[in-house]
């Protein structure tokens, strides 16, 4: 089975440098949607295929010659099977955000909460495994409030600078709508300064007057979310594993469906006509010599094949696709509720070191996503300052300068095994920090469990006196030496 790998250019970053740049210069536009329609979209199409199932098997010519034989082509979902096992192991536990500038840290609350963060965080990661690249819109709804989407890889690109840091110079958004017969073409262009509207044909290379609204941000408001520094897709490197695989195991099913009824022989007789064997499944052997005294006869035969060498060459095939996009079989047999936790971690220890190459890359458009919105916090706390108040401005600035320094804490949604790790944390009370031992419990505010345990104490110490008071006060001695009842 071949399949066509993809072009040299299907993943290259666009760079321009920056004095050439002109953003009123449509030629550039048209020239970088061209590029990105011919050499990168079909990459991202094929990668979306492999995802929903569609596999290159059902893109193959007719497997057999014949009209009688079987023609099965299994598809398997490996290729969902890992992003699903990345996006899960990265966003199962949601992203948490610290900022130590209280009035920050609430607004940064309030910002995710309003936009579902959790849900945006997560369906990002999944792009991100698919194709290697996720893509997001921060900006200003109608209220206006800050907001942030997920935008679509096939239809969005950015363009960076040729500066050492890659600055980015401007994205586009490009897509089309029919309309009965016609179908229009509509191109969005973020730059830091302006946000360009245009509208062309279905081709993207006629483009109108475009319409023209000022950028807030002061900053390219689409962020480019890398997989890894290829920003290749976690099921890309085993494409031609999976082709095998289904292209294995159709053949034994088209072996199943060919032979499962035997051919019966006939020797010494004519029944039906030889042409009719497909149909019929009998295969008659004449004796060529009439006086022969062989006496005729019929027997099934069936095509045997090495059950035991298929097995072995689709179980390879299953462990290379495991081991090369870095994800557990987890029908493995190994894989037991019985395992230790230090045994569990040796096992997915290679998917570890990618998701943590991962986190980094995700944390810093995380980071420019707070910083775009952050630049609006700050334009509407400078209006709303009374004027002449320097030093009030001053302040809004220098905490909002803080921003970066947000603390974004990633989780591993990972089954934990609750004894042992209290067990191993009752150990070490007494010989290590407290904050060592919290630490181990998963804790991460050890003021907050404390406080909870004096709330409690002080509870209970109150019940204790409350019960003492009841039962004294029913069994209270009068003067004359009697209890009262």
């Amino acid at each position: 089975m071949t399949r066509e790998k993809f072009n040299e250019l299907a993943n290259v970053v666009y760079k321009i440098p920056s004095e050439t740049f002109n953003p009123d210069d449509v030629a550039v536009i048209s020239g970088f949607i061209s590029d990105h329609l011919k050499n990168q979209v079909p990459r991202l199409q094929t990668l979306k295929k492999y995802y929903l199932n569609d596999n290159q098997i059902n893109r193959e010519g007719n497997r057999v010659s014949k009209k009688e034989k079987a023609d099965n082509r299994l598809n398997h979902n490996m290729g969902k099977y890992v992003s699903i096992i990345m996006q899960g192991y990265l966003f199962g536990v949601p992203v948490t955000y610290q900022n130590k500038e209280d009035a920050i840290d609430a607004k940064i609350k309030e910002f995710n909460n309003l936009n579902d963060e959790e849900f945006v965080n997560s369906d990002l990661g999944l792009d991100c495994s698919r194709y290697g690249r996720a893509y997001e819109l921060v900006y200003i709804d109608s209220i206006p409030l800050e907001r942030f989407v997920k935008l679509d890889p096939l239809q969005t690109f950015v363009v960076y600078d040729t500066s050492v840091e890659a600055n980015p110079l401007f994205s586009v958004r490009y897509y089309t709508i029919s309309t009965g017969d016609e179908e229009t073409g509509y191109v969005e262009v973020c730059t830091k300064d302006t946000i360009y509207f245009y509208t062309t044909d279905a081709d993207f290379a006629e483009f109108e007057a475009p319409d023209k609204k000022s950028n807030l941000f002061r900053a390219v408001p689409v962020i480019e979310y890398m997989n890894n520094g290829e920003r290749t897709g976690d099921y890309e490197g085993i494409l031609d594993l999976i082709d095998a695989y289904d292209a294995s195991q159709s053949n034994i099913a088209n072996y199943m469906d060919d032979f499962a009824d035997a051919y019966l022989v006939i020797q010494g007789a004519i029944v039906g006509k030889p042409e009719d064997i497909n149909k019929t499944r009998i295969i008659n052997l004449t004796n060529s010599n009439p006086e022969s005294t062989v006496l005729p006869k019929a027997e099934y035969i069936y095509k045997e094949y090495d059950a035991p060498g298929v097995d072995s060459h689709n179980n390879r095939l299953v462990t290379d696709m495991h081991k090369f996009s870095f994800t557990p079989d987890m029908s493995d047999v190994n894989f037991s509720g019985n395992a230790t936790g230090e045994a569990m971690k040796w096992k997915i220890f290679a998917l570890n070191q990618i998701i943590v190459n991962k986190q980094r890359l995700f944390k810093k458009g995380i980071i420019r996503r707070l910083t775009l919105a952050s630049s609006v916090w700050k334009i509407k706390n400078q209006v709303s300052t009374e004027s002449g108040n320097e030093d009030s401005k001053q302040e809004i600035q220098t905490s909002l300068s803080s921003i970066a320094q947000t603390e974004v804490k990633f989780g591993f949604n990972i089954p934990k095994n609750d004894t042992e790790m209290i067990d191993n944390a009752i150990k070490l009370v007494g010989f290590m920090p407290d904050e060592y031992v919290y630490m181990m419990l998963g804790v991460e505010d050890k003021n907050e469990i404390v406080k909870m345990l004096e709330e409690q104490k002080a509870r209970l110490a109150s019940e204790e006196v409350n019960e003492y008071d009841d039962h004294f006060n029913k069994n209270e001695v009068s003067d004359d030496g009697e209890e009262a009842k």
